[in-house]
């Protein structure tokens, strides 16, 4: 088993920050904001204090689009639109930085961000998912018609005979296979997703795996699925949520019984230190949605696992001690 192999991280490139203030792939306003809330609480110089960081501003998003239901699914043009650019942005910064760390912006930006590292490649990267919730859900299958909770089943392969055609997504192909995806953290997953994950045998540890097995073990089996010979690229999609909300309060889907802070961060050193950290994003940080007291807890929380993403290395692993009762559903079996 290979399991976390560690190199000794090296600056061979700076990284590169890119906003994505972006919200229309969920229904509450201030999502939108956590780019420039995660700059005003200093997130380049805490990254710089651990690597060469260029900060390439945000891309512009479009919030114009006339923009109807189409059946259950919100916003798709704008959603689609938006992840058109995205991954355009991100395959272009790959040409010069890594990691390039994408900033949310809710979480369907993923969509357009593992587009973007996956055309850079010619090849799927490895994407390990690290969130409260699978966000595999089929559009047209969504409870809520979010697309923020729909991202992965745009770039599933596997989904593609069953997959419906939406306006706005003409561009996008699926990228990614199941063997490719590692989920880490969930404890809110919807039947049809736990079917998905099952039947495609998707790599996937809830929160009481990580009690029973240790953050260490879990994310070793991650990389160990995904990417047995220790040679591809990783992409990491974090959302805030996945820590606990004591941690991360200004978040829009929050469920008890997550990660601890020392936890993700050991995820982005461990990833970091395998010098394959290809792209990050960290999304879902919604400053309305907080007093300001939650609203820097979450802010220095993420610039924290972005510090881990970039050099700074994680404190040993700990076994837990709280196992936590949760407000989800917890378990995948």
């Amino acid at each position: 088993m290979r399991g976390l192999q560690r190199l000794t991280f090296t600056r061979l490139y700076s990284a590169c920050l890119i906003g994505v203030p972006s919200s229309k792939g969920q229904r509450r306003s201030g999502v939108e904001h956590g780019p420039e809330i995660l700059r005003k609480h200093g997130i380049v110089k805490k990254l710089r204090k651990f690597n060469n960081v260029v900060d390439s501003g945000n891309i512009r998003v479009v919030e114009d689009i006339a923009d109807d239901f189409e059946g259950n699914v919100k916003n798709p043009r704008t959603v689609g639109a938006n992840n058109e650019r995205i991954r355009d942005a991100v395959k272009e910064s790959l040409k010069k930085y890594r990691p390039v760390i994408s900033l949310g912006g809710d979480h369907s930006m993923a969509i357009g961000t593992i587009s973007g590292s996956a055309t850079f490649l010619g090849k799927a990267p490895v994407v390990i998912w690290v969130d409260a919730h699978a966000d595999i859900n089929p559009p047209e299958l969504s409870p809520s018609g979010n697309l923020h909770g729909t991202p992965l089943s745009f770039l599933l392969k596997e989904l593609d005979s069953s997959r419906i055609a939406l306006p706005g997504f003409e561009w996008c192909d699926s990228q990614i296979a199941a063997k490719d995806i590692a989920f880490i953290g969930l404890r809110d997953v919807d039947p049809t997703e736990l079917d998905i994950i099952k039947n495609h045998g998707i790599k996937a540890f809830d929160m009481n795996d990580i009690d029973r097995l240790g953050i260490s073990r879990v994310l070793s089996e991650c990389l160990d699925s995904t990417d047995p010979n220790g040679t591809r690229d990783i992409h990491l999609s974090f959302d805030v949520d996945a820590l606990d909300p004591s941690l991360t309060p200004a978040t829009g889907t929050p469920v008890r019984g997550g990660l601890f802070k020392e936890e993700g961060e050991f995820i982005c050193s461990e990833l970091a230190r395998t010098g394959r950290l290809l792209a990050v994003d960290m999304v879902e940080v919604n400053p309305l949605l907080s007093d300001a007291d939650g609203t820097t807890r979450t802010c220095e929380a993420a610039i924290s696992l972005l510090q881990h993403c970039v050099g700074k290395r994680a404190s040993p692993p700990f076994e837990r001690e709280d196992k936590y009762v949760p407000e989800g559903s917890r378990t995948l079996n």
